[in-house]
């Protein structure tokens, strides 16, 4: 939705900007989920006292109102005063009228009145509030602001899995901080599976001693809090399939004593008694939970699944029951419509769909049942395995890929299932691998839900924050957005994400030196090449002193400060923790520095969504075309992946003189085919991609030697594994710590030390170079005398930095000679090729043209990016207009200032993404940029213009 009376927001130093009202803007509000109705009430903010005083007016609320305090602490260090007389700053108060028990009114004005139709809308109006509030000069303050707004979807949920790897409740009590503040409605567990059985059950837990449970009084802790702040906690008991850990406990009856207890064992009527103990003792912890998840998918039970699914939905629908009613959740497992599982009346079920293999979602919809939108494309996001043999791990699909979904589309990434392959009726597009929901049964989708299968705990947070915001956006406003316009998504998460992060996780760790952010090894590790530099950047909130190790260990109180730039010289694994008053307050922040030397080289392609039946001779460059090039500390397949790719990989491999002899090579792939090549001649390949090992001996002289591997990855585990054996040894080793190293040069991000500013006009023109199609002299172009730059836009021309740069903050001033009319110029951006258009550089061109400052234009072909409401902006592509689609109009007019007064640009130029602020106001931005370093130029285009204080700022890389 789009709001005609919004003012414009902007992002400046990671807080709000929200100007006057009565400014027209096209831009939604600073707030994720995008609220439904937003109104800026007058143009000064509401200053906030330092001890701000916080009244309930319904007891009801006390508790929500005690974890809100601690959270407000935890951001700006200010208490509030809950006990003392007086008039109250921010009240909490309950309107049953509402139109929905989550639906809530703020109203900021000469005070704070958050309004909810239930003590969780209150909560939502909480979480906006900290949303909305910023720093001022004196004290915190508040923009004041009307605010109307309700959740579209009523299943908004977050899957944690638990069970597969061991999570302390302080992770799970973080986890619930960022869903209330995204208002996320319920908080799945999955707590029982192959691997452990966290819930404490004495007669099963009690005989599984390697097994780790969380005590029971934390779970309740967990419970309250939880509840306080508005997120419901759904527990699951995965039965009857994924449950080792169960039978290996002896607590069922073994039906058929001369097996091994099986799915159908566990199934069978005889354990039904005993399996609902368990959930009524899982009932009682989480009792708030209108849902009880039993499991169900991925069952060898047979025919036994259903009466046991049946039986469990019974006992959760009795009335009689002292714990109440609870509606049964089950997985997609079971196949057609049977009876017993009743989609229709008061005792129905709720499906969660996620895989289509058991039962299609238009199956399910077409019986009746009410679904869980659970794609596991794009909404799982997978962890496990090891970084070289990951099974699965590493799947999780782009924040853009989540923003695109709504809760009416089922996705699917594999090939052979029925989504994948487009058998759904209704479906217009037949080869997307997307199902849409006919309108008429939307009503069936509840809600939709993001899961987190086998993630190690210290993964789970960073791959949160953004994914939880774009959901919890895509579920909130469901059918209220007016587009999916993921770069103005992205702009308002940024506006508040970093503020949010800080409640769960104070300390943000950032760094200077390394690879790129977009590097294919920083999802696992940060690398680097002779040293790197972490800073801890601490929060605004309560004082305290941030303590770090770098041993893998815990920070406690005896750990030494964070306070100043610390150098990383070797692998290390850092773990930084603020402390306030020697207690530790929010979740760690970590980091993996990897300092190994680079060998090989691997150029990236895009396969089809269909995984090849061959291996592509990725060197022809006709046929194939790199997306991008790399080096790597390593010979492997892809670190993450969500799609098929391919890999040419290249490296060196340098046999010493008493060495030579006989090598055995071997080669293998799942999911996934590759072929080597030694010196230029094929050895081994293709591959089969169910592991199958296949080998080569080959005598080897002393000297380099060149291998090259073609890898044609599948989408789900592209496991490429190339070892050797070397004469006279027994065991194949892994080939890279016998590869050459390569040679690193320095990177265009690398620039001075840690924190420097570069004034670009320090030596006048002397950092510059003169560049003119007319080959005119420099001093006809441009001249710089006493702080100012002077162009005289005739001759056309540009100057540009001898030095190329990458991630950075460029400032600069300029304005047009006082008594003119004003003219062209422009800021060129990751300027590359010379003299390639109209005499311009390749380059992201950020116009400065009077009354247009701010529009983007590409020059070059290979030169674009994404902008936030591309279809209204941009002019379709023509072929044969040199002009069409490289126009992007700017968002925001009435920034610039009169002819002859100086303007303040700021560009950040950051991992492919272009932020353009003028004058203090965002006016532009892009992501996805096709370059992201090159050389700075500025413009002379027709008309004479004046620059001062050009100044880069290197952009530090943030730890997720």
């Amino acid at each position: 939705m789009k709001f005609s009376s919004l003012l414009v927001p902007g992002f400046l130093a990671g807080f709000l900007v929200i100007p006057a009202p009565g400014q027209s803007s096209p831009l939604d509000p600073p707030v994720v989920p995008l609220p439904g109705e937003f109104k800026r009430l007058e143009e000064a903010d509401l200053p906030l006292a330092t001890r701000p005083r916080l009244a309930i007016e319904e007891q009801s609320l006390e508790p929500l109102a005690n974890a809100f305090s601690g959270l407000w602490w935890r951001l700006t260090g200010q208490h509030f005063a809950l006990d003392e007389d007086g008039p109250a700053q921010v009240i909490l108060t309950l309107d049953p009228s509402l139109e929905a028990a989550e639906a809530y009114r703020l109203e900021v004005d000469q005070a704070v009145r958050v309004v909810g139709g239930s003590p969780v809308g209150v909560a939502h109006g909480c979480a906006t509030l900290l949303q909305l509030v910023q720093p001022g000069t004196n004290g915190w303050r508040l923009p004041r602001v009307s605010i109307r707004d309700a959740p579209g979807a009523p299943f908004r949920a977050v899957m944690m899995d638990v069970a597969r790897q061991p999570h302390q409740i302080e992770t799970l009590e973080r986890m619930v901080e960022l869903l209330f503040l995204y208002k996320i409605r319920y908080f799945h567990l999955h707590l029982t599976d192959d691997q452990a059985f966290r819930f404490p059950f004495p007669e099963v837990t009690d005989a599984l001693p390697a097994n780790q449970v969380i005590p029971l009084s934390s779970w309740k802790s967990l419970v309250a809090y939880a509840d306080a702040l508005g997120v419901t906690i759904i527990p699951e008991l995965d039965l009857p399939g994924h449950s080792t850990q169960l039978k290996r406990s002896g607590y069922l009856t073994d039906p058929t004593p001369a097996d091994p207890l099986s799915d159908a064992d566990v199934a069978h009527p005889i354990n039904h008694e005993k399996i609902l103990r368990i959930v009524d003792a899982m009932r009682a912890v989480f009792r708030s939970s209108p849902f009880f998840h039993i499991g169900g998918d991925e069952s060898g039970a047979g025919e036994a699944l259903v009466p046991f699914l049946a039986a469990v939905n019974r006992h959760l629908r009795q009335k009689e029951n002292p714990l109440g009613q609870t509606r049964l959740l089950v997985w997609e497992g079971f196949r057609g419509h049977p009876a017993e599982l009743p989609a229709f009346g008061d005792d129905r079920i709720v499906v969660m769909a996620w895989e289509s293999h058991y039962n299609p979602p238009w199956q399910l919809l077409d019986h009746g049942y009410e679904l869980i939108n659970a794609s596991w494309k794009p909404l799982y996001v997978v962890g496990g395995g090891s970084p070289r043999y990951p099974h699965i791990g590493g799947r999780k699909w782009p924040v853009s890929d989540l923003y695109a979904w709504n809760k009416d589309e089922f996705w699917h990434w594999q090939a052979g299932t029925p989504v994948f392959e487009d058998r759904g009726p209704n479906d217009d597009h037949r080869d997307d691998g997307i199902w849409p929901v006919p309108p008429s049964q939307r009503q069936q989708i509840l809600g939709g839900q993001l899961l987190f299968w086998e993630q190690k705990e210290h993964t789970v947070l960073p791959d949160s924050w953004e994914r939880v915001a774009a959901v919890a956006e895509r579920l909130w406003c469901a059918d209220r957005l007016s587009s999916t316009d993921f770069v103005g998504f992205l702009r308002r998460s940024e506006a508040v994400g970093e503020r949010l992060r800080r409640l769960v996780q104070p300390v943000r760790l950032r760094y200077s030196g390394g690879v790129d952010s977009n590097h294919p090894t920083q999802d696992d590790f940060i690398w680097f090449h002779r040293s790197i530099t972490v800073v801890a950047d601490i929060p605004q909130g309560p004082k305290g002193v941030v303590r770090y190790t770098l041993d893998g260990s815990a920070p406690s109180t005896d750990s030494p400060s964070l306070a100043a730039p610390l150098k990383i010289e070797e692998n290390a694994l850092l773990r930084a923790r603020l402390f306030v008053d020697r207690q530790p307050v929010g979740a760690e922040a970590r980091a993996a520095f990897d300092r190994r030397p680079a060998r090989v080289r691997v150029a990236w392609f895009d396969l089809p969504r269909r995984a090849l039946s061959e291996v592509p001779d990725f060197s022809d460059r006709n046929r194939w075309k790199p997306t991008r090039t790399d080096l790597l500390p390593e010979l492997r397949g892809p670190y993450r992946t969500t799609e098929p790719v391919g890999q040419q990989l290249d490296a060196t491999l340098v046999i010493p003189e008493d060495q030579a002899g006989e090598y055995e090579f071997r080669l293998q792939t799942r999911d996934g085919r590759a072929k080597m090549l030694l010196d230029g001649r094929p050895l081994l390949g293709p591959t089969d991609p169910r592991e199958i090992q296949l080998r080569a001996k080959v005598e080897l002289a002393a000297g380099p030697h060149a291998i090259r591997v073609f890898h044609a990855g599948g989408p789900i585990s592209p496991v490429l594994l190339l070892a050797l054996r070397r004469p006279g040894q027994e065991r194949f080793v892994e080939i890279s710590p016998h590869l050459a190293e390569i040679p690193r040069e320095t990177e265009p991000e690398t620039l001075n030390s840690l924190g420097d500013t570069v004034d670009l006009l320090a030596r006048g023109l002397g950092d510059w170079l003169v560049l003119s199609p007319s080959h005119r002299s420099a001093e006809a172009i441009a001249r710089f005398d006493h702080g100012v730059l002077h162009l005289s836009g005739r001759p056309h021309g540009v100057i540009q930095t001898k030095r190329w740069f990458r991630d950075y903050e460029l400032e600069l001033e300029w304005r047009w000679p006082e008594g003119g009319r004003g003219g062209n110029s422009g800021v060129l951006l990751h300027a590359t090729t010379p003299l390639l258009f109209y005499g311009w550089p390749s380059s992201l061109e950020v116009q400065l043209q009077a009354g247009r400052a701010g529009d983007f234009w590409t020059i070059g072909e290979d030169v674009d990016l994404q902008v936030e409401d591309a279809k209204r902006r941009r002019t379709p592509w023509r072929a044969g207009d040199l002009h069409s689609h490289r126009r992007i109009p700017r968002l925001v007019d009435g920034v610039e200032r009169p002819i002859g007064e100086w303007n303040h640009l700021r560009i950040r130029a950051k991992a492919g993404e272009v932020v353009v602020e003028i004058n203090g106001v965002e006016v532009n931005r892009g992501i996805r940029s096709t370059v992201v370093a090159g050389a700075i130029a500025l413009q002379s285009e027709g008309s004479a213009i004046e620059f001062r204080s050009v100044r880069l700022h290197p952009l530090l890389k943030t730890v997720p």
